[in-house]
């Protein structure tokens, strides 16, 4: 049969049992929503609980409803053990459809579950993972085929054409600016270009505080930071988190530092630029001199692009 028919078939499927899934009402989904860092709620709780199981998988077993580095680890971990790739600790579709077939049948043996039609729903999300399993090999054997194709293939010669855009698969990243230091501001602009042919979701912005301010005040005291995704106020809040200032002043000519990550999940088209911008709240003064460098320190993109260029937002105390 011809692979491309095969992969229809696989699809159509795929497409029939969805709805016998989607029709039971009194179903339990435990995991409806890709989750990642940042995420919190009920179905963060669960996944913590079931991880949990496994002291291999999730050895510290918090239960805390919030997405941290630890649960990104643990999900990273079953993963692994499961072949589900990527391995990058986000919880997707199809991490999500192997937790749901487990769950359900752990929680089917133990008859906790509301229905027992639930059972039902273990054995189709199973036969839905083999299926996506199975599509995703005939995809790598056609193109596989493809390339065997073209390469035992006489070759023809070319009809001159315009050359394709140049692409070198990295995200740049610009900024650099010097702001003022005030009690509420924003510290500046973070621009990220995608360089490669696909789009590219942005995933996580880390950054390194170097702070070096005189004023003693404001030593141990937390302040807000907010990343936006834009350049306004009015833009949203991908994730606002507290900073802490180091309790001693840095000795002359160094900084304190500190690395802060911020959760972005904004994708960017191939060859398309994005602004996200950086504000903070209540610094506490007065200032006589020094100054607060927050420095891109990497961004990780899915998939992932290797970095090229840098940013550096300045807080100076500018005297006048």
């Amino acid at each position: 049969m011809d692979m491309k028919k095969q992969i229809f078939i696989a699809f159509l499927v795929v497409s029939l049992f969805l709805p016998l899934v989607s029709s039971a009402a009194d179903l339990v989904i435990f995991f409806p929503r890709d989750l990642t860092v940042g995420a919190k709620g009920e179905d963060v709780s669960r996944l913590q609980q079931f991880l949990a199981k496994d002291s291999s998988i999730y050895p510290e077993g918090l239960v805390t409803g919030y997405f941290g580095a630890l649960t990104q680890k643990a999900v990273t971990r079953f993963q692994q053990k499961n072949n589900i790739t990527p391995t990058r600790g986000y919880v997707g579709p199809l991490t999500r459809t192997k937790l749901e077939v487990l769950v359900l049948g752990s929680a089917s043996n133990n008859s906790v579950t509301p229905s027992q039609n639930n059972s039902d729903l273990a054995s189709l999300l199973k036969q839905l993972a083999d299926l996506q399993a199975q599509i995703l090999a005939l995809q790598q054997t056609t193109i596989e085929a493809a390339t065997t194709t073209i390469a035992t293939t006489t070759p023809i010669a070319p009809t001159p054409t315009a050359a394709p855009p140049a692409f070198d698969n990295s995200v740049t990243i610009s900024g650099d600016s010097t702001t003022r230091i005030a009690e509420s501001l924003k510290m500046g602009d973070i621009t990220l270009t995608n360089n490669s042919s696909s789009t590219a979701t942005v995933f996580h912005i880390t950054l390194l505080m170097k702070e070096a301010l005189d004023a003693s005040n404001m030593r141990g005291a937390t302040f807000k930071m907010t990343l936006r995704n834009g350049s306004t106020t009015f833009d949203e809040v991908l994730e606002k988190k507290d900073v802490t200032v180091s309790l001693a002043i840095a000795a002359q000519g160094t900084y304190n530092t500190q690395l802060l990550t911020f959760y972005a999940g904004v994708p960017i088209p191939a060859s398309m630029s994005k602004t996200f911008s950086l504000w903070g709240e209540v610094l506490k003064g007065p200032f006589n001199n020094g100054e607060i460098q927050f420095v891109v320190s990497s961004i990780l993109t899915v998939p992932e692009l290797p970095n090229k260029g840098g940013a550096a937002l300045v807080l100076n105390v500018l005297q006048t």
